[in-house]
Order: structure tokens, then sequence, then C-alpha cells
């Protein structure tokens, strides 16, 4: 008889789960992003842009949010993209 180590079940049960989320489909967040770049520190920017048919979406076409988005928001610019007074 076989004894298995602790290692060898968790790699077991950890493989198990993978297939069983990957029997699952996949899921659509709502958001794509595009043109990613990567910053000279390792950080990640990237445009995001809504899809589908949500309720979040409707709301923000209904109230014209998507019309006053920047498309790349700045720490030092806050306000960017928004209209003047």
């Amino acid at each position: 008889m076989a004894v298995f180590g602790s290692a060898q079940v968790r790699h077991i049960v950890g493989l198990g789960v993978l297939l069983l989320l990957a029997a699952a489909g996949p899921a659509q967040a709502g958001i794509d992003f595009t043109g990613c770049t990567s910053g000279p520190d390792g950080s990640i920017t990237c445009n995001t842009e809504p899809t589908g048919n949500t309720l979040t979406d409707d709301i923000d076409a209904r109230y014209g949010l998507d019309d006053e988005a920047s498309p790349g928001w700045s720490e030092y610019e806050p306000y960017q993209g928004f209209d003047g007074e």
C-alpha cells in the first residue's frame, strides 16, 4: 500500500480544483483592458473599456459619465478629462 506525502496530496487536490474551475467556463468581467504599457518602475497602465450590458453601464450612459471619463487618470491632474466649469 502506497503512502502519499502531504505535498503530493496538496498537489492532487490543487490540480482537481484547477480542473473544476476550468470546467466551469470563462467568466466575463465586463471590462476590457487595452493599450497596456509597463512603466520603468515595473508598474502596468491600461485603458479600460466597459463591455456587456450591465446596469452600471446603463446608468453611466444615462447620466453621461462615460462622456466625462478620462482616458487615463493622472494623480497629478485628478480632474483631467472633465469639462471646465
